[in-house]
């Protein structure tokens, strides 16, 4: 239970539930509370879904899906390697790098070899 936050309200106790639920009988429960309910996929996936002309396959966990476990392992075993070889910390294991990211500091270097190794699998040093 949260106040609004305001003075005008300071002692209202009331429930705002924030939700991003697919399965429809919890999404019910929740909105039970009769509080402020946020739901984030009304807010922002419907307007896409309209905006796209393509309806949301509402799958869970999709954006984490595992195809394979030799593609997931590589894939931590790319995390991995970039946050050990980042910033030139240890260039021993540069032979195996995919690629090398070269550039001044605060140029992005470390968020790109992390977002390489997590969404491709590559081993990204810098």
């Amino acid at each position: 239970m949260l106040g609004l936050g305001c003075p005008k309200h300071a002692s209202a106790k009331i429930a705002t539930p924030r939700s991003t639920l697919i399965n429809p009988e919890v999404r019910e429960f929740i909105e039970l509370s009769h509080g402020l309910l946020f739901d984030f996929f009304d807010a922002f996936i419907k307007p896409l879904e309209n905006e796209l002309g393509v309806p949301s396959s509402h799958a869970v966990g999709k954006s984490h899906c595992v195809s394979s476990y030799a593609t997931y392992k590589a894939r931590i075993d790319a995390v991995n390697y970039a946050l050990n070889n980042d910033d030139g910390a240890t260039t021993r294991h540069y032979e195996n790098a995919h690629i090398i990211l070269v550039g001044v500091s605060r140029s992005g270097k470390t968020p790109t070899c992390l977002y390489l190794a997590l969404q491709y699998g590559i081993l990204a040093a810098n």
